[in-house]
């Protein structure tokens, strides 16, 4: 039985690939409903004579495009990791690799502040130019390279934080002990 205050979790894989050899590549990355996202995918399998596009289609049909205003698609839950994305991520400016990398760190966060997120992570990149997904990788929770990364982000992000400037706790009126916050560039 589940433990009390969380609901029955299945893991079910959350990407599917299409492909046609040498003429299209597809990627569907699915959250929320199953049944909604199994009724996608056999619709896909059916119809596949649509040019190639990109798109996020929300629960209530609208798409939306990746544009310099969206510089990407998000899908689940998204909160915890979108900061990430939304203070890396430039159009047309950020590489492949590192997208990847932010996209783990992002998927990464969410996992750690949200239980109902968890692995594995199916990381699939793939370039406009090419017509066959040949960069995938599924990282399980004890995944060494996942591990690698979590630590180094979570070093870099605590050292980051060091060298901010300070933050200073200063009584500002004696009488009432009332105090403001003063900050300081701590010295080179």
């Amino acid at each position: 039985t589940p433990a009390p205050g969380y609901d029955q979790v299945n893991v079910c894989r959350k990407m599917h690939t299409f492909e046609q050899s040498g003429e299209r590549v597809f990627v569907l990355l699915t959250s929320g409903s199953l049944s909604c996202s199994q009724s996608i995918v056999t619709l896909l399998r059916r119809d596949r004579g649509q040019p190639p596009d990109l798109f996020l289609i929300y629960p209530q049909g609208n798409p939306l495009r990746a544009s310099e205003d969206s510089p990407f698609l998000q899908i689940g839950e998204c909160e915890y990791g979108r900061p990430i994305l939304d203070r890396s991520i430039r159009f047309e400016k950020t590489s492949l690799e590192e997208a990847a990398k932010y996209a783990l760190l992002s998927l990464d966060s969410t996992m750690r502040s949200n239980v109902t997120v968890g692995p594995p992570i199916d990381l699939l990149a793939y370039p406009s130019d090419e017509l066959a997904p040949t960069r995938h990788r599924r990282f399980a929770a004890d995944d060494p390279d996942l591990i690698k990364i979590r630590t180094r982000w979570e070093q870099a992000l605590r050292q980051a934080v060091a060298r901010l400037p300070e933050l200073r706790f200063r009584t500002h009126d004696a009488a009432t002990q009332e105090e403001t916050i003063e900050v300081v560039d701590s010295p080179a």
